[in-house]
């Protein structure tokens, strides 16, 4: 956490005259799953019921972050629908509805406020429970819920539910990029809660979109940054591996469910005496003869000796037997949706 979470000072600022020896434990949300945050709920839910002592949980978050056009995120429809979708989810006390939001319909609201009440509804999965909403509002174009969660008596809940794989932030974002771009021609202009590292250092990335069967359906790089941030990095090249690579037709609406994404982030080329210096599966290599230049990522299927990924990036550029050649090397940070 830092200094400056309002999230979890506020709420601590009121909360200091009631109890001010009270120990506190903060937790800040992750970029995991729903359901991540809902299997650690469960865990304290353990360590509360072999305990004695009295706890008071606080469930800090925003909600919807693109409610006015003024606002810091700017407007969009969803996140009205989302806000009203979330609170029939917190009323009805709903753990499916909670834990089962769509991830674009979430990064469009701007939202996050389910990792903090999928949290507690682990913790407090083993009571009974009555809601009540005692605010909603959203002046600053952020939507702004007070609940209570009155605890009922003990009881059993069943076994806890099987954590989701964590699917990372770079992917999300370029489904998020392609969504948005297909389905109503934006570009998606900000992601409120990528990580910083996503946004305070610029860089190289590749997106590779692959169909439903494991096809190739679209990739498009850059090897060098023209973004100022590695987000819009992303942003950038998942919107042209779905509308500009040139050997695919640009990806439809009906097509999105199916579709599965790969980011690569790429360390800046480095030039190299000879192969000798690659090695297929650790390295990328691009390959340049005067104006010509192509580029292969490493550990790609059906890629295996070093010759061979020379070969195809030499074909991609053009580039005949023969001619003179330069050639570079990269590494890859590589993010992909987990399997089913």
């Amino acid at each position: 956490w830092e200094a400056n979470d309002h999230s979890a000072w506020v709420p601590l600022h009121y909360l200091e005259p009631a109890a001010p020896s009270a120990t506190v434990v903060m937790l800040s949300i992750s970029f995991g799953s729903a359901e991540d945050h809902y299997a650690l709920g469960r865990v304290v839910a353990e360590v509360m019921a072999g305990s004695a002592k009295r706890v008071a949980i606080i469930a800090s978050a925003d909600g919807a972050h693109t409610l006015r056009e003024d606002g810091p995120y700017g407007f969009h429809p969803a996140s009205i629908e989302f806000e009203e979708q979330f609170h029939s989810a917190f009323e009805r006390w709903d753990l499916e509805q909670m834990l089962g939001f769509d991830e674009t319909f979430r990064m469009q609201a701007g939202e996050d406020s389910i990792p903090s009440v999928a949290f507690l509804m682990g913790a407090l999965s083993y009571h009974d429970v009555t809601t009540r909403i005692l605010a909603s509002e959203g002046p600053w174009g952020v939507g702004y819920m007070t609940g209570l969660v009155e605890v009922g008596r003990a009881r059993g809940y069943g076994e806890p539910r099987a954590m989701a794989p964590v699917t990372p932030a770079e992917v999300r974002i370029a489904r998020a990029a392609v969504e948005a771009y297909v389905q109503e021609g934006k570009r998606l202009a900000d992601v409120p809660f990528a990580e910083e590292r996503l946004r305070s250092r610029e860089g190289g990335a590749f997106v590779t979109i692959l169909g439903g069967d494991g096809s190739l359906r679209g990739c498009i790089g850059t090897t060098i940054p023209m973004e100022a941030r590695l987000l819009d990095e992303i942003v950038a090249n998942a919107i042209g591996a779905a509308s500009r690579d040139p050997r695919f037709s640009p990806v439809k609406a009906e097509e999105l469910p199916g579709l599965r994404y790969k980011v690569d982030l790429l360390s800046t080329p480095e030039r190299i005496a000879d192969r000798s210096a690659l090695d297929a599966a650790r390295f990328g290599v691009i390959v340049e003869s005067g104006e010509k230049h192509g580029l292969l990522l490493p550990d790609l299927a059906g890629i295996e000796t070093v010759a061979e990924q020379i070969r195809v990036a030499c074909e991609k550029a053009e580039i005949g037997e023969g001619e003179p050649l330069t050639l570079w090397r990269f590494e890859v940070t590589r993010f992909q949706e987990p399997e089913s």
